[in-house]
Protein backbone atom coordinates (compact mmCIF):
# COMPACT_ATOMS: atom_id res chain seq x y z
CA UNK A 1 0.00 0.00 0.00
CA UNK A 2 3.03 2.59 1.09
CA UNK A 3 6.04 1.77 -0.52
CA UNK A 4 8.10 3.65 2.14
CA UNK A 5 7.48 1.08 4.71
CA UNK A 6 5.60 -2.34 6.00
CA UNK A 7 1.58 -2.04 5.72
CA UNK A 8 -1.28 -4.13 6.70
CA UNK A 9 -4.48 -3.71 4.67
CA UNK A 10 -7.41 -5.14 7.02
CA UNK A 11 -11.27 -5.19 4.79
CA UNK A 12 -14.18 -5.53 6.81
CA UNK A 13 -17.13 -6.84 4.57
CA UNK A 14 -20.44 -7.06 6.57
CA UNK A 15 -24.43 -6.49 5.67
CA UNK A 16 -25.95 -3.78 7.40
CA UNK A 17 -29.13 -1.96 8.40
CA UNK A 18 -30.09 0.99 9.41
CA UNK A 19 -29.35 5.00 8.93
CA UNK A 20 -25.64 5.85 7.80
CA UNK A 21 -24.31 8.90 9.91
CA UNK A 22 -20.94 10.39 10.20
CA UNK A 23 -19.33 10.21 13.38
CA UNK A 24 -16.28 11.84 12.86
CA UNK A 25 -16.76 14.90 10.28
CA UNK A 26 -13.16 15.69 10.79
CA UNK A 27 -11.90 12.59 8.99
CA UNK A 28 -14.63 11.75 7.06
CA UNK A 29 -16.47 14.08 4.61
CA UNK A 30 -18.53 11.66 2.76
CA UNK A 31 -20.49 8.48 2.58
CA UNK A 32 -22.43 6.59 0.28
CA UNK A 33 -23.82 3.00 0.04
CA UNK A 34 -23.50 0.24 -2.46
CA UNK A 35 -24.54 -2.49 -4.92
CA UNK A 36 -21.72 -5.06 -5.35
CA UNK A 37 -22.35 -4.17 -9.36
CA UNK A 38 -22.76 -0.29 -8.55
CA UNK A 39 -19.79 0.42 -7.08
CA UNK A 40 -17.51 2.62 -8.83
CA UNK A 41 -14.58 1.39 -9.57
CA UNK A 42 -11.77 3.26 -10.85
CA UNK A 43 -13.10 6.70 -8.99
CA UNK A 44 -12.19 4.95 -5.52
CA UNK A 45 -9.49 6.85 -3.05
CA UNK A 46 -6.10 4.79 -3.01
CA UNK A 47 -5.77 1.21 -3.73
CA UNK A 48 -9.41 0.31 -2.64
CA UNK A 49 -10.33 -1.18 -6.29
CA UNK A 50 -7.90 -3.77 -6.13
CA UNK A 51 -8.88 -4.67 -2.44
CA UNK A 52 -12.67 -4.99 -3.35
CA UNK A 53 -11.07 -7.06 -6.65
CA UNK A 54 -9.31 -9.07 -4.97
CA UNK A 55 -12.08 -9.85 -2.41
CA UNK A 56 -14.83 -10.34 -5.13
CA UNK A 57 -12.48 -13.08 -6.44
CA UNK A 58 -11.33 -14.70 -3.62
CA UNK A 59 -7.54 -14.07 -4.15
CA UNK A 60 -6.76 -12.63 0.02
CA UNK A 61 -9.32 -14.14 2.69
CA UNK A 62 -8.38 -14.69 6.38
CA UNK A 63 -11.38 -16.19 8.40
Amino acid sequence: RDPRFHSVCIAVAAQVDGTMGIQDSLEISHIEAYSWKDIPLGYLSHDHDRQIHDYLQGVTTLA
